[in-house]
């Protein structure tokens, strides 16, 4: 394993110049088995408590405390200045057993970060040389190593220009001449090395939300640390079925993100919580991190929060409420839980803006629900245009 991308959990700029350069980081031995196992538990727990359908991290009793994390918070700091926000933006796969979720992950190339001044759907990309400012953080509860299943990341990729990365144009390539048994394929390799994280239990990954990355990298048995495009392992793997290592188990793995308060977390918050159609309501349905319990512990580590994702949420089902001639009381019950986050709402760009807080403080003055009806219709209006 290279030793640039590796850093120990207690030496932070190791791990800030690590994912500064790189665009990632493996740091490892964060957590005990013993955290492992509680992680393991917490994740099986949840997923039966919620009847299968995990909400994000914080809203998850048993496993918040991982994102609470001081050794968290203090890499999250190292890498992102002061003040730090979560948004709602996190991931918790969990299977008994290998299924769909272990088999068929997303293992198309990509980027996460989106959003600019004139679009929120374009892939971010910066005129200067400056970083995205958000970070997604992973733990991995299998062993990627040894092992397929690991995250496939493009090194140096958050610093590239999206043409060549391969994102709106051709990316330019080399060949490789790949001969496994009697048979010989033609990989195309990216200029921007690619390589298989070597994540183990107990190890924290992170990446910056602007780095190419995909999921369930496959390691060739007889090359394991050759990394390469998931459409050269599907024609491998349909030629020689055995050509890879298996998988070590259920894919059980728990992400989440921190950004600062920067233009470009602005965009992509947006972009993320306006895209509310029935499934996301369903995805939002058992979100609570905006219960006064777990704000206070959000406080309490001094991490700032911003709730779009809930306020388009409670936005649209309170229109869809009103259009199917729901009685008053309900409504009301919705927009009392949605008031104090309209009221809490600030923005770190004046681009695409849910709504305008002063037009939105003016009238909570003389009319409270005028106000929340006046949020609503903004909202409502740009999830449409979205």
């Amino acid at each position: 394993m290279p030793e640039t991308y590796s850093a120990a959990f207690t030496d932070l700029e190791a791990i800030r110049n690590i994912a500064e350069t790189h665009g990632f980081c493996l740091i490892k031995n964060v957590f005990s088995p013993e955290e492992i196992h509680r992680l393991s538990e917490g994740l099986a727990n949840d997923h039966a408590a919620f009847g299968g359908a995990l909400p994000e991290i914080m809203s998850c009793p048993s496993l918040r405390w991982a994102a609470l994390d001081k050794r968290i918070l203090s890499v999250a700091r190292t890498l992102l200045p002061e003040p730090l926000y979560y948004y709602g933006e996190s991931h918790l796969d969990f299977e008994n057993e290998i299924g769909p979720r272990t088999l068929n992950p997303f293992s198309k190339p990509h980027i996460d970060a989106r959003g600019s001044r004139d679009s929120l759907k374009p892939f971010w990309s910066s005129e200067t040389d400056a970083l995205f400012r958000g970070y997604r953080f992973a733990i991995y509860l299998q062993d990627y190593k040894n092992w397929s299943g690991g995250l496939l990341v493009a090194d140096g990729s958050h610093k590239e220009s999206l043409e060549r990365l391969g994102i709106g144009a051709p990316a330019p390539a080399t060949t490789l001449a790949l001969k496994i048994g009697a048979h010989t394929f033609n990989i195309s390799q990216p200029e921007t090395p690619l390589y298989i994280i070597p994540s183990e239990p107990g190890d924290l990954v992170v990446w910056n939300l602007r780095t190419l990355h995909s999921a369930g990298a496959r390691r060739l048995a007889a090359k394991p640390d050759l990394a390469m495009l998931p459409v050269f392992e599907d024609e491998i793997a349909k030629a020689i079925p055995n050509a890879f290592l298996p998988q070590p188990g259920p894919r059980n793995a728990i992400f989440f993100d921190y950004g600062t308060g920067a233009e470009e977390v602005d965009l992509y918050i947006k972009y993320r919580s306006l895209q509310v159609d029935q499934d996301r309501l369903v995805q939002t349905k058992d979100w609570s991190y905006d219960e006064p319990a777990v704000q206070d512990l959000l406080e309490a580590e001094n991490i700032n929060v911003r709730f779009d994702p809930i306020i388009a949420s409670l936005c649209v089902q309170i229109d869809m409420l009103k259009n199917e001639g729901a009685e008053e009381s309900v409504i009301a019950k919705v927009r009392s839980r949605l008031f104090p986050l309209l009221k809490q709402h600030k923005e770190f760009s004046p681009y695409f803006s849910l709504f305008s807080a002063q037009t939105f403080d003016d009238m909570a003055r003389e009319d409270e629900g005028a106000a929340a009806n006046y949020a609503i219709d903004s909202v409502i209006a740009q999830n449409n245009a979205a």
